[in-house]
């Protein structure tokens, strides 16, 4: 595949393995940068990224997140995994890389497809472990190049052809595109949502536009993602040539599907397809929390009506261009369940067997698994075959006792007492208990008892299905009901109104259940079931899950509920505004009388002002005095800091010339021992400078002998090159010749199966046709009939949310306003009073501020005095210190005069080292150049090795080369001697029938011929099937390319065997007949048929 990939000009990225090419285009189409860049991230550092890994299933975050990582995306495939090992599959459109893993594990060629280069990227990195998989980014219309594939999937992308695809039929043109690539006997794959799925007519959003009612009233535009009922789609695949086409109906929907079930599972009348739809509808996540209707109960009206192919929620197609039966076409549905851990999950099948009965068969998905369940408290077992039991699910009728309105808790007490009775019967047969409180016993393999797993036959009995649990300790009646109801909780979209009100949560529920049952219990016994119930799902799961919180609301309301809800907000948001209003005005009264006492505070306050003003203008004149005072005080402490300073350094200064001195002998000493050393470091250089250059002539000699022997091999490269070139010249010849024969016999061959076959293909297309005009009529009268139903109540429905909408936006407007108008005069009154409050501490403050000033003033006379005294002491400190600065630098002068000394003699010492050091440099720099030249020479002997190596390599593949392009010249006469003879044998054969035809045409004998002919063609298959000399048995043993076909024998001979001279029946040869009557063949009659018109 590698090799197509770069014959097509697409290159493999060496960082990511994405193969495209170097002007690829993005399409516009992603989940958002911080979602898509967030997946990303979570596979690249995951170090398990199969299909159930545990790593990734911790990401599920958020709807994209689920939906990319989840192993259940798997399943819309799993009905076709013989298919995949060793197929090769082209994915288009592989997203994030979830599909393509499941099918690399499948052991499939995979090409998977991918329109934006992040995401291909994803797919890589999901499936980087995977080599029988390769990652294109590339639009699907610009890919092509002749390859064709067995198998080619379209899951989830076909709704987006009016996006990418040009022209002015997207679907069309795609599909047609589709049809070229796959091989003859090739399969195509569509998963796609139904336009008219029973979803969307509960209110479900339309997946692409996010609005409700969107897809079925058929509000899609030219260049929108659209999706399409069951018969567009079957019409758009039969315009396009796909003419067996098999509808699948996955539940709840294609993109996370449980259930899938074959349009035989819909017809069967021994087989209830309800159980598997009804169960699976709130496991789609995308549902809303409001719908019009609840599907789980509309969904069995529907398939009484056989409407559950047209109604469902999406489609899963396999189509083909040929009239062959899938394999496993006796399975009538298939389950999976696949949120557990790898270990326990499962694929259960329904067949119709070979008696006539149903059978349910399972197995786990990944056999090599096991389970590790160490503390040994729970024990699977799994049940691979049973009998199919037509009946009721027992968890039917506490759905019918819910979702009606006026149900009490009263029955559903009566309906668990008649669950734990059953269970009770099915558990202990020979001892049932009779009295049950909530503490009685059960044993521990009755946790799977669920009312989901009790299924009331035709007889009124109950039987269980779907036993696979058992925990090794017993358990009590209270939990088997508490976790009966938590699970068919799950299975609810919306519980009726009850007759009596009580906590609407899961909690309040299971207390109010209880007590109704008689049972003592209270929250911390509840809680102790919720926290068993978690424990059994993590050893099922292996891993945390997510089981309902008891704090959790029940589904109340319906759309319909909704509105009764809107009126009632309405009339509490009028009384609410009434209320504000006379709160309003009390408020307004209240801002009046505290703006009175605010004017009266405000006058005292300026008296007082006054009052103030006077004393700091005495404070500040005393202020200004002591100011003059400090200031002379501050340079004297200044001029007293610089003086001691300047001693400070002198004496530092001194220090610092005596270690000086210290340090200059040390250096004399160490320089005169360098000097001895560089003498002899001289003497060795020049030693090893001679070596070198005896190395380096050495070297020079083996190159000089290395080049001579390049030279000789390049000479007999050159004359193989030659030799080469015009081998390849005749072959190009051979190949253009072989390429006309080739044309020639394929135009012979069409005009003879034209001649042939014309009659067969006017018959199949008149047949098509009458088809097609049935399915429109159908089509119609269902449409008509479901849109006169539907119309009105939507309508009505609509008008009326959006007349309640309107009322209460207004509403809640105006409440906003007034709630806005009393927080502000609220905030007024807090103000003032805050004003007032401020106003009368200032006052006290003014009082206080006024008794401080005076006291500062006596303060800062005495301040004065002792300012003047300070001074006086500073000036005598001042004269000491300069007479110790004037002894100092006496001091200095006479160590400056020893360091002077010492410099002179270090001076001339390193004069000499300076010049020893330029000599050993000198030496150094000669030593490096030497082994430069060494290391050059070097390499240039390892390089000449290689050429020489390269060269002889090249001459060994030149050899090769010759020989096989010799072979293939031969090949290539061969082939063409052979293309001569058939393009001789087919004009014979066509010369010999336009004589024929001819000669026919001017005897009587061709009325004759003609009338024989349509004696012959009135029924060919009935005549050989009622002939004594076709015998179907032998015909299938004797011929087991027929058998493996899965052809009709009879239709096999007419079609195919009487023309490759096969024998209908051991009594009867073929060949012999046609030797004994030349004049059937050269007719193209069939030879039984011939024989048993004529002569039998």
């Amino acid at each position: 595949m590698n090799s197509l990939l770069s014959n097509l000009g697409y290159s493999q990225d060496r960082n990511t393995r994405v193969w495209l090419k170097a002007d690829c285009e993005n399409i516009a189409y992603n989940d958002g940068d911080e979602v898509e860049n967030r997946i990303a991230a979570v596979i690249s550092k995951a170090q398990d990224v199969s299909l159930f890994s545990p790593e990734l299933k911790k990401h599920f975050i958020d709807w994209p997140s689920l939906y990319h990582l989840n192993a259940s995306r798997a399943n819309i495939l799993r009905p076709f995994q013989n298919i995949f090992p060793g197929s090769d599959v082209l994915e288009i459109g592989s997203g994030c890389g979830a599909i393509t893993r499941y099918l690399g594990e499948c052991g499939a060629n995979v090409l998977a497809l991918e329109g934006t280069l992040r995401r291909a990227v994803i797919t890589r990195a999901r499936t980087r472990d995977l080599d029988n998989v390769e990652v294109v980014c590339e639009q699907f219309h610009k890919f092509g190049g002749g390859q064709k594939f067995d198998v080619i999937t379209l899951i989830g992308v076909l709704e987006y052809a009016n996006l990418f695809m040009p022209g002015e039929s997207p679907v069309h043109n795609m599909l047609q595109q589709v049809k070229s690539m796959l091989k003859p006997e090739g399969r195509l794959i569509i998963a796609i949502e139904n336009q008219l799925g029973l979803k969307y007519f509960a209110g479900a959003p339309e997946d692409h536009h996010g609005q409700p009612l969107y897809g079925i009233e058929g509000r899609y535009k030219g260049k929108q993602p659209t999706t399409y009922g069951r018969h567009t789609l079957n019409n758009y695949l039969y315009q396009a040539g796909f003419i067996e086409n098999q509808f699948f109906a996955p539940f709840p929907d294609y993109k996370l599907p449980l259930s899938i079930i074959a349009q035989q599972g819909f017809t069967s009348q021994e087989f209830d397809a309800e159980m598997l739809v009804t169960h699976g509808v709130r496991a789609d996540p995308q549902l809303p929390p409001h719908l019009f209707f609840s599907p789980e109960l509309v969904w069995p009206v529907v398939l009484k009506n056989e409407l559950g192919l047209d109604l469902a929620n999406s489609f899963l197609i396999v189509a083909r261009t040929s009239k062959t039966k899938l394999p496993s076409s006796e399975v009538l549905a298939y389950h999976y369940s696949t949120h557990r851990a790898k270990a326990f999950c499962k694929e259960t099948l329904f067949l119709n067997t070979k008696k006539g009965n149903i059978e349910v068969q399972c197995k786990l998905l990944e056999s090599s698994e096991f389970s590790d369940l160490k503390d040994q408290e729970l024990t699977h077992h799994l049940e691979e075959r049973a009998v199919y039991i037509k009946g009721k699910l027992l968890s039917c009728d506490f759905i019918d006792i819910v979702t009606r309105d006026g149900w009490s808790i009263e029955e559903m007490g009566l309906f668990c007492k008649k669950y734990l009775l059953i269970v009770s019967s099915l558990i202990l047969k020979n001892d049932p208990i009779k009295e049950i409180d909530i503490d009685t016993s059960f044993p521990g393999n009755s946790i799977d008892l669920v009312p989901q797993n009790i299924i009331i036959n035709q007889n009124g009995l109950p039987c269980t299905i779907d036993q696979e649990w058992a925990w090794e300790s017993p358990i009590t009646a209270g939990f088997l009901i508490f976790r009966s109801i938590l699970w068919l909780n799950s299975t609810i979209s919306c519980y009726g109104k009850p007759e009596s009100s009580f906590s609407t949560t899961l909690l309040g529920l299971f207390l109010a259940l209880y007590n109704s049952m008689g049972y003592k219990i209270n929250e911390e016994k509840i809680r102790a079931y919720y926290e068993l119930e978690s424990l059994f799902q993590r050893k099922v799961v292996q891993d945390c899950v997510a089981i309902p919180p008891l704090s959790s609301s029940l589904r109340m309301s319906n759309l319909n509920y909704v509105i009764t809800d809107y009126k009632r907000h309405i009339r509490n948001l009028e009384t609410a505004l009434t209320d504000k209003d006379n709160h309003i005005r009390n408020l307004e009264h209240l801002l009046e009388v505290k703006n009175n006492y605010i004017e009266t505070l405000e006058h005292v306050i300026e008296d007082k002002d006054q009052h103030i003003e006077n004393i700091e203008h005495m404070l500040e004149e005393k202020e200004k005095l002591i100011g003059t005072l400090e200031h002379a005080i501050g340079d004297k402490d200044r001029h007293i800091e610089n003086i001691e300073y300047m001693l400070e350094e002198k004496e530092s200064h001194i220090e610092t010339l005596e270690h000086a001195v210290g340090d200059k002998d040390r250096h004399i000493e160490n320089i005169e021992h360098m000097l001895e050393e560089k003498e002899s470091h001289i003497e060795t250089l020049e030693h090893a400078v001679g070596d070198k250059d005896r190395h380096i002539g050495n070297i020079e000699y083996m190159l000089e002998e290395k080049e001579n022997h390049i030279e000789a091999l390049e000479h007999a490269v050159v004359d193989k090159d030659r030799h080469i070139e015009n081998i390849e010249y005749m072959l190009e010849e051979k190949e253009n010749h072989i390429e006309a024969l080739e044309y020639a016999v394929v135009d012979k061959d069409r005009h003879i199966e034209n001649i042939e076959y014309m009659l067969e293909e006017k018959e199949n297309h008149i047949e098509a046709l009458e088809y097609a005009v049935v399915d429109k009529d159908r089509h119609i009268e269902n449409i008509e009939h479901m849109l006169e139903e539907k119309e009105s109540h939507i309508e009505t429905l609509e008008h009326a949310v959006v007349d309640k909408d309107r009322h209460i936006g207004n509403i809640e407007y105006m409440l906003e306003e007034k709630e806005n108008h009393i927080e502000a005069l609220e905030h007024a009154v807090v103000d003032k009073d805050r004003h007032i409050e401020n106003i009368e501490y200032m006052l006290e403050e003014k009082e206080n501020h006024i008794e401080a000033l005076e006291y500062a003033v006596v303060d800062k006379d005495r301040h004065i005095e002792n300012i003047e005294y300070m001074l006086e002491e500073k000036e005598n400190h001042i004269e000491a210190l300069e007479y110790a600065v004037v002894d100092k630098d006496r001091h200095i002068e006479n160590i400056k005069h020893m360091l002077e000394e010492k410099e002179n003699h270090i001076e001339a010492l390193e004069y000499a080292v300076v010049d020893k050091d330029r000599h050993i440099e000198n030496i150094e720099h000669m030593l490096e150049e030497k082994e430069n030249h060494t290391e050059a020479l070097e390499y240039a002997v390892v390089d000449k090795d290689r050429h020489i190596g390269n060269i002889e390599y090249m001459l060994e593949e030149k050899e090769n080369l010759t020989e096989t392009l010799g072979h293939a010249v031969a090949d290539k006469d061969r082939h063409i001697r052979n293309l001569e003879n058939i393009f001789l044998s087919k004009n014979k054969k066509i010369l010999f029938l336009e004589q024929t035809i001819a000669s026919l045409r001017k005897k009587k004998i061709y009325q004759f011929t003609q009338r024989i002919r349509k004696k012959i063609l009135i029924n060919p298959i009935k005549i050989c099937s009622s002939s004594v000399f076709f015998d179907a048995n032998w015909y299938l043993d004797y011929y087991p390319d027929v058998k493996a076909s899965g052809l009709d024998p009879v239709m096999h001979y007419v079609k195919y065997g009487a023309a490759e001279k096969r024998d209908p029946g051991p009594n009867f040869s073929t060949i012999f007949y046609l030797e004994e009557n030349p004049e059937v063949e050269k007719m193209g009659v069939n030879p039984l048929v011939h024989f048993e018109v004529h002569f039998s």
